[in-house]
């Protein structure tokens, strides 16, 4: 049952990341926005505030998405569980990007791919001195 939930949690968060990305360049600048306002409220710093909280909602997807790419790839093998989760999380960043080249207004980026990268360098990183750690205490 655990690796059922696993799955339908990866999938469902997997529509998520492309209902977001499949949205176009207004609709999406709209949203972003509305989030900025309502966390500075003040519109002095709103170009910057905007652009850093578009950023880390990049990063917020993909560190969710590498965890349960990892507790998922976890259930079934034990080997290279690393490398599959950060080959198959890497991959879906390039492809969200590549994807938002055809979505009007919107654009693929280099930059959003290595934020990206980060959280997976990073979630990745959480989860092998978690197990470390775990190892040691047994």
């Amino acid at each position: 049952m655990k690796r059922i939930i696993h799955i339908l949690l990866l999938i469902l968060w997997l529509l998520i990341i492309f209902h977001y990305s499949n949205e176009n360049g207004y609709v999406s600048s709209s949203k972003s926005d509305t989030v900025t306002i309502s966390i500075i409220g003040d519109k002095s710093y709103f170009k910057s505030a905007t652009k850093v909280i578009r950023k880390l909602a990049h990063l917020s997807e993909f560190a969710i998405l590498t965890y349960l790419l990892y507790i998922t790839i976890n259930d079934y093998i034990t080997d290279r569980k690393y490398l599959y989760t950060l080959t198959i999380s890497y991959t879906c960043s390039i492809l969200d990007e590549m994807h938002q080249l055809f979505i009007p207004y919107r654009s693929g980026s280099f930059y959003d791919v290595s934020i990206d990268s980060l959280a997976i360098f990073i979630t990745l990183s959480i989860i092998i001195l978690i197990n470390k750690k775990k190892l040691n205490n047994i």
